[in-house]
């Protein structure tokens, strides 16, 4: 017997996990798919799959960093706590489709949700399902999803942008078509790639990062993975030289200040009332580490995931070196590397 790409579609719709069921006892048909010999377990869910593909499955050097709920994404309190206990990041649920035809907040959901003391990750946008009714069409719906990317940017970032679609896409010539659109219009966006785990910890970061004020500035603590603070211009500008961790600032299409963070576990921002004079990193695709700043220049290790672009501010008497050798400071403050992990030395005269 054989089966079409559109009827496999129809038997995992119709047997995927619907979490509380059967977490409640019940069990196939319409629950979940049947696998001859299992029965289902919260930590074969969680934790025991992934040890499954560490030892069978995962290249050397390779192992599974993050469990991506399925179905219905609506795993309980002792499920999501198996995964981080053994160390997994976890995502999914959630459905931020907001667009064109559906204008209303109501459709970006949270960064994720609480379940009892541990946080279930929503994903940052919907698949492709929730653009294609289901699957059932149009199959080129999921070119909306730009008008989702557009409208969490503007007028206040409320999402990152995360394509998101099952294999099943690739099925069928307006999707794939859709999809190739969708790529092409991120691809000349100014964004900064990270892995989907990575995101997993920023959110996480998010509910335990903490602010107090001091002085003229505030004491950022814990801000290890989450590195940009959104600012009201109203505050000031950065004072570079007094800060400690702070590697520079640009402005948002929104009215505000983005202030770049670099890792460590106590950030110092101070603030003053007119622009800085010190060179400094307005903006880069990569997460800026180690980031040392005086009154003529500064070092910084910068850690991505595609070659290091970056754009300096007051950089128009400077000379700089990227991983020891000379790089050439374009007009508007850029530059560029072949490298995905880079250490730039800025000096002034």
């Amino acid at each position: 017997m054989t089966l079409s790409i559109a009827n496999y579609y129809r038997i995992f719709k119709g047997l995927v996990n619907n979490w509380p069921a059967i977490e409640a006892g019940k069990d196939y048909p319409g629950i979940n798919l049947p696998v001859p010999g299992y029965t289902f377990s919260p930590y074969m869910e969680a934790v025991g799959a992934a040890k499954w593909i560490d030892k069978h499955l995962a290249p050397p050097g390779k192992q599974v960093v993050i469990d991506q709920w399925s179905g219905d994404c609506e795993p309980d309190a002792q499920v999501v706590g198996l995964a981080y206990g053994a160390g997994l990041e976890n995502i999914n649920g959630g459905t931020s489709y907001i667009s064109k035809k559906n204008p209303s907040i109501t459709a970006v959901p949270p960064i994720g949700i609480f379940r009892g003391k541990w946080l279930q990750v929503f994903a940052p946008d919907a698949n492709e399902d929730y653009f294609t009714n289901q699957w059932h069409g149009p199959y080129w719906g999921y070119i909306d999803v730009i008008q989702t990317f557009e409208m969490t940017d503007k007028p206040h970032r409320l999402k990152p942008i995360d394509i998101y679609t099952h294999w099943y896409t690739a099925t069928k010539l307006a999707s794939l078509s859709a999809l190739e659109r969708v790529y092409d219009w991120v691809l000349k966006q100014s964004i900064t790639p990270v892995y989907v785990a990575d995101y997993a910890k920023i959110a996480n970061n998010f509910f335990t990062i903490h602010i107090a004020r001091q002085g003229d500035g505030f004491w950022i603590g814990g801000a290890k993975v989450l590195q940009e603070l959104r600012m009201p211009k109203d505050l000031g500008y950065p004072n570079l030289l007094q800060s400690q961790g702070i590697a520079g600032y640009h402005a948002t299409p929104n009215g505000r200040w983005y202030v770049h963070m670099d890792g460590r576990d106590s950030t110092y921002l101070a603030l003053q009332s007119t622009p800085p004079q010190p060179p400094y990193i307005a903006s880069a695709n990569a997460a800026i580490a180690d980031y040392r700043q005086d009154a003529r220049g500064f070092s910084a290790e910068l850690d991505g995931t595609v070659p290091v672009t970056l754009r300096l501010g007051n950089a128009q008497a400077c000379r700089a070196r990227i991983n020891g050798k000379p790089a050439a400071i374009g007009d508007s403050g850029e530059i560029r590397s072949d490298a995905e992990h880079v250490r730039i030395d800025v000096h002034c005269s």
